[in-house]
């Protein structure tokens, strides 16, 4: 399962004893979404955060809140630290450095460190993912992580918004289908 949020991700396996969140090498239970384009490889999370301190410019941050948006939603392109342009087909793409990503690529990269991390974990790297999607996602922002989670060559076996996942969590805790619970977000 994974979880995308515009500053930190999490991923979880489900075993034998339950759920288990997935653990970064310095044992973080999350990962910032932040990613450095570097001409020998892309970082992410903590390692990109080192990269932001020395050049900004190598770096962006809150790109899944890009997903699937048009580049004229000026709030958007307002999260971002990096230089938003517009793609041909009217979307969002960020200039780092001297090169130009979409979000759909940075979120695969992000996917796919996830997937790594899970690998180092459980001993294979996961085929399929439950992504809990925030609550603003729409049906193109939606189709744009379909696209990501393809170009990070991952499945999506389901996705189900933040409440939804809070409530599926929470019966399954108490045992009781039939109780009252209002699992509210509050936009956090």
């Amino acid at each position: 399962s994974d979880l995308l949020g515009t500053s930190t991700a999490r991923a979880a396996l489900i075993g034998a004893r339950g759920p288990e969140l997935v653990r970064a090498d310095d044992g973080a239970a999350s990962v910032p979404v932040v990613v450095s384009v570097q001409a020998d490889g892309d970082l992410v999370g903590q390692e990109a955060l080192f990269v932001a301190a020395t050049r900004p410019d190598a770096v962006v941050r809150s790109f899944t809140r890009m997903l699937g948006q048009p580049f004229e939603n000026a709030q958007v392109r307002a999260l971002s630290n990096a230089l938003c342009v517009r793609r041909p087909d009217g979307g969002v793409a960020v200039q780092i450095g001297v090169r130009m990503r979409d979000p759909e690529d940075l979120t695969a990269i992000l996917i796919g460190h996830l997937c790594d991390l899970a690998r180092g974990q459980a001993g294979a790297r996961p085929a399929a993912a439950t992504f809990v999607l925030p609550i603003w996602f729409d049906q193109r922002a939606e189709m744009a992580l379909a696209d990501a989670a393809a170009r990070a060559k991952i499945g999506i076996e389901k996705t189900v918004s933040e409440a939804h996942a809070a409530a599926l969590t929470v019966s399954e805790a108490k045992g009781d289908i039939e109780r009252r619970v209002v699992i509210a977000d509050v936009g956090a």
